[in-house]
């Protein structure tokens, strides 16, 4: 391969990487800050609907 294709292909690496950790960054955000709380059972909900 020619130094421009490496070069090439290292920058596309470095890119797609980026943007994955970019993405982790964002949905470890969301999951750890704006998850509402305690959440409840879907069978319980269910059970207490039909009563």
């Amino acid at each position: 391969m020619s130094n421009t294709e490496v070069k090439t292909s290292r920058s596309m690496i470095k890119f797609v990487l980026t943007i994955f950790i970019i993405a982790i960054l964002v949905a470890l955000t969301y999951l750890l800050f704006f998850t509402p709380g305690e959440p409840t059972p879907v069978a319980q909900s269910v059970n207490e609907v039909a009563r």
